[in-house]
């Protein structure tokens, strides 16, 4: 059926005449759809939810002819499966249900945590058979007895008020519910978003439902016993270990870095506040684990159950032995790709339970604060001070180097390679001898080992656990501590390449003479290297990645696996390198880190893809559901941050900046991508401040340029850091600062980017007066700790390079008051309200717009904007007469179109050459966005509003305090949407 609107009616008229027939039926016919997204080309991606009907259909390969034949699997009936409990968070604002958990708790004092855990739940289920709580139903019902009681001729306004509170907390309810299975974290709740969580959670489902799996040899199985055996059966595999005793090179790369200082606060028995706060870290609506409770549960009822919580907690910090009922751990299946087909096609989640995320919690938060020490320059990922901008711009810098002349001439290469289930192939032996190398205590191994060893995994086959597996190696995706673990183990590798490049074995690329040699860069399991193409560097790198493996269990994927080299590389040198590290593809033009690797002249074309992406995820939500001001949300936290990440990299061309607002217009505008609706309000407009009259969106260009700031301040900053060596070196003067760096045409696009953060940093950047030697009297913003500010002069040639050092008393460090009269008496007052420290520290610049004096995006991205044109010189109170007034946002959002006339009524409609009905329906007087204020509707619901005057009474009884804005917003609402 062409007319794609027409296909659900059609296969809803289909299914109603076989719902009539008694006997079986079966209904075949050629008809053109597809059953997944890879198998379109072009325009927006369609909703899992569309194929679910078709995926029990396969084709067959061809056989003779040009057609295909089509298997149906008819055995359509599933049996209904047992599903876990998962607690409801609307039941923290239900009294009868607290009561309910607070005396199954206390019912047995001596009864452990988890027997605890298990009568609650117990409790809930059979209080919720008992109760029957439906917010649906009550919402329905008490709908209906308030329309009884607003009826009646003489309402009564206690039974209003009551039944209104009953209808709203209903409407709470209902909205805490779906919201929670929606898993939407961007939005809180409250503004009655029920229809778009509603929404998002049948998406999900239809997106996570398996109904089809194929296993090694190729049969397919379609039951979810069947589906969860092939996914056992690979996953046990993958998690049984090989064995390996090979440690050696654990023996040579790592060294005891371990101090005393960090031995006593790594080994400290947590006390109740430090468990109450891991447990406070953990968020809320995240999903819970095989017992079924979220953090939301033990966050909402710790005055109750803390205590015997930290309890358990200690106990095993005490002990060191772990509850394997604690650890049993479900495992959320996601799709890596659009068209998974088999179980090495998914990537397995780990949902721990809450209170062993407590413990990991702890863990990780003690072995945060010293990650710098004990982790290599070479590795940016989970780091405290390091970022994921800095692998990207550094090999960014490399395949640069590679296309320049230079680099052409001495053939080198940069390989990437892939790691095949990195996390789930970490051998067991390996952490424990990497754990004992690096110094750590063994209490604390004893600690991590415990966590890591006593898991065991069942897989949510739609949302029922089915099979059980207990591994032998490996580290859980979701566990907090893997990623911490797993930097230490893959400190192996880096400590190898290091070793190779002493030797000269892997000596590695070096983009300027001034910049280090780098022959590695590691994030989680991206793995990057960088070295000459000659016979010696690729020995080298092969037996270190053959080292590797066989000591920690991990296994490279030669298959997604690429090699670049430079532009004059002989084809005789590649073909060689290929067949000595067995990698086939070539690399240059794909992603690293999700980035493009390389750049050509037309910028705009390689950042297409971003904009494509923004674009389909605009149109994957379904926002017709969502109000004003949730859309508003999801807008500014979600859709426009999605650049984010390639922004805080890369300068963006300024037409795709254009091309980004678009699509965030037609987002904010259009209620679905088929109707597009008019833009009453300019993106400009609404990209100021709320105060000023806009909606506080980000202008695209500028919040870029914000964010390159910040990585211009890191590198400022940290001169000692890898990146910031590498660019020093190479774009750098000598004996010059950083800021003062300047464009040069050999420039990478990256380079260009933290030129456009200098430039903002110049703009806010101050001197923080110490021992006044490096501050110029007359060149260097001093005189303010508010904002930069310099002597205006002009300087004599006596004074010209005067120093504020020339201002001090050199014995106290305190002004000196006869210098500064003598050479900048009208500043006299300003100086001395800046006061030096005795101790005479050197001058250092600060970030003027924060108190701590250091960058942040915010505060870069504000002054860039105030340093715009105001848009309106208008003296209207948007804060007072819109954003305070006491209503549901969606009102607020409202009156914000009223003041913007951003409303498609008569006269506006008109102005814009659309011919509409210009007249009210109910006055039958010009309709105007403010013709309400005229219609007698307006003073007769007045009336009827409560009043702060005692003496009058409206028909609904007295009158009490009102907030008149709320009302109004209400009226007017309520009077566009029936008028």
């Amino acid at each position: 059926m062409p007319q794609q609107e027409q296909r659900a009616e059609f296969w809803d008229q289909i299914s109603q005449i076989g719902y009539q027939r008694d006997s079986a039926w079966l209904l075949t016919g050629d008809f053109n759809d597809i059953l997944e997204n890879s198998e379109k080309i072009g325009g927006p991606e369609r909703s899992e939810g569309y194929f679910i009907q078709f995926r029990r259909c396969n084709y067959l390969r061809f056989e003779g002819s040009d057609h295909r034949l089509v298997i149906t699997f008819l055995d359509m009936s599933r049996k209904k499966q047992h599903r876990p409990f998962r607690y409801d968070r609307s039941l923290n604002d239900n009294e009868k249900a607290r009561e309910v958990i607070e005396q199954a708790w206390d019912k047995d004092k001596e009864e452990s945590v988890e027997d605890k855990i298990n009568r609650c739940r117990r409790s809930i289920i059979e209080w919720s058979k008992i109760e029957k709580e439906n917010s649906a139903k009550m919402i329905e019902e008490s709908q209906s007895n308030l329309e009884v009681e607003l009826s009646s001729s003489h309402p009564d306004q206690v039974n209003i008020e009551a039944l209104t509170a009953k209808l709203n907390k209903a409407y709470k309810a209902e909205e805490s519910f779906w919201r929670q299975r929606s898993r939407v974290q961007w939005l809180q709740g409250g503004d009655r978003n029920t229809g778009y969580f509603h929404a998002v959670t049948k998406g999900r489902r239809a997106t996570n439902r398996l109904t089809i799996i194929e296993d090694d040899e190729g049969k397919t199985f379609h039951q979810e016993p069947q589906i969860g055996k092939v996914f056992c059966e690979y996953f046990q595999k993958i998690f049984t270990s090989n064995n390996l005793q090979e440690f050696q090179t654990v023996e040579e790369t790592i060294s005891n870095r371990i101090t005393p200082a960090m031995i006593e606060k790594l080994c400290a028995i947590p006390d109740d506040t430090d468990i109450r706060a891991a447990i406070f870290n953990v968020h809320a609506d995240k999903a819970p684990g095989s017992d079924g409770f979220s953090a939301g549960f033990y966050q909402s009822f710790w005055n109750i159950i803390g205590a015997n919580v930290c309890e358990e907690i200690r106990g095993f910090f005490l002990s060191a032995n772990l509850d394997k009922k604690l650890n049993e751990t479900h495992v959320c299946l996601i799709p890596k790709g659009t068209a998974p087909q088999k179980a090495a096609d998914f990537r397995p989640i780990a949902l721990c339970n809450v209170r062993y995320k407590i413990i990991a919690k702890i863990l990780t938060g003690r072995i945060q604060p010293f990650l710098d020490t004990l982790i290599s320059k070479h590795q940016s990922a989970f780091v405290p001070g390091r970022a994921i901008a800095d692998n990207v711009l550094i090999t960014h810098e490399t395949l640069h180097y590679l296309k320049i002349s230079g680099a052409t001439k001495r053939c080198s290469m940069v390989v990437k390679t892939d790691m095949s289930k990195a996390y789930d192939r970490i051998e067991w032996g390996f952490l424990k001898a990497v754990l004992q190398k690096f110094g750590f205590q063994p209490m604390w191994i004893s600690w991590i080992m415990e966590c890591v060893t006593t898991v065991s995994y069942s897989f949510l086959i739609n949302g029922a656990p089915q099979g059980n597996i207990v591994p032998s190696r490996g580290l859980r995706q979701g566990d907090p501590l893997s990623p911490y673990l797993f930097i230490l183990c893959t400190e192996v590798l880096s400590g190898l390449c290091k070793q190779a490049q002493r030797s000269g074995n892997l000596k590695g690329l070096q983009v300027a003479r001034r910049s280090p040699f780098i022959n590695h860069l590691l994030f989680a399991d991206d793995t990057i290297f960088f070295c000459k193409t000659n016979d010696a560097n690729c020995l080298a790198l092969s037996l270190i990645l053959n080292w590797y493996e066989r000591s920690s269990g991990q296994c490279i994927n030669l298959s997604k696996s690429t090699v670049t080299f430079s532009g004059k590389t002989p084809p005789e040198i590649k073909e060689r390198v290929k067949l000595t590290l067995g990698i086939v593809k070539e690399g240059g033009m794909g992603k690293y880190l999700g980035l493009p690797e390389s750049f050509g002249r037309r910028k705009k074309d390689v950042f297409t893809g971003l904009v494509d992406r923004i674009r389909q995820r605009s149109h994957s939500w379904p926002t017709r559901f969502l109000s004003g001001a949730g859309k508003h949300v999801l807008l500014q936290s979600v859709l426009s941050a999605f650049p984010t990440y390639t922004m805080s990299c890369f300068k963006l061309p300024r037409s795709l900046c254009k091309r980004i607002q678009t699509i965030l217009t037609r987002f904010w505008w259009d209620n679905s991508q088929d109707h597009r609706k008019m833009a009453w309000v300019a993106w400009k407009k609404m990209a100021i401040p709320k105060a000023e009259g806009g909606l506080g969106f980000r202008d695209i260009e500028t919040f870029n340029d914000a964010l390159l700031a910040k990585l211009s301040w890191r590198i400022f900053k940290d001169p000692d850091s890898l990146l910031a060596q590498v660019l020093r070196g190479k774009y750098g003067e000598v004996g010059s600062s950083f800021l003062e760096s300047k464009h040069k045409q050999s420039g990478s696009h990256g380079w260009k980017g933290i030129l456009a953060g200098n430039e903002v940093l110049k703009k806010g950047l101050g001197w923080l007066v110490g021992d006044g030697e490096s501050i110029n009297v007359w060149s260097d913003p001093w005189l303010s700790t508010n904002q930069p500010l310099l002597p205006i002069g002009p300087p004599t040639i006596d004074n010209l390079h005067l120093k504020v050092k020339d201002l001090l008393d050199h014995n106290t460090n305190e002004w000196n008051l006869q210098a500064i009269r003598l050479h900048l008496p009208q500043y006299e007052d300003t100086i001395r309200q800046l006061i030096p420290s005795s101790f005479r520290p050197a001058d250092s610049q600060v970030w003027m717009a924060e108190k701590s004096g250091i960058y942040n995006t915010k505060s870069g991205y504000k002054l860039l904007a105030q340093l715009f044109p105001k848009t309106s010189k208008s003296k209207f109170d948007w804060y007072k007469n819109i954003w305070n007034v006491h209503t549901s946002p969606k009102l607020k959002y409202f009156l914000w179109r009223i003041a913007h006339e951003a409303l498609p009524v008569g006269d506006l409609l008109a102005y814009r050459g659309i011919n509409s009905e210009l007249h009210c329906k109910r006055c039958n007087g010009p309709e105007s966005i403010y013709h309400i204020d005229r219609l007698p509707v307006r003073k007769e619901s007045l009336e009827l509003v409560p009043s702060p005057n005692p003496d009058k009474h409206s028909s609904l009884g007295p009158r009490h305090e009102a907030d008149l804005g709320a009302v109004t917003a209400l009226q007017e609402s309520s009077t566009y949407r029936y008028r």
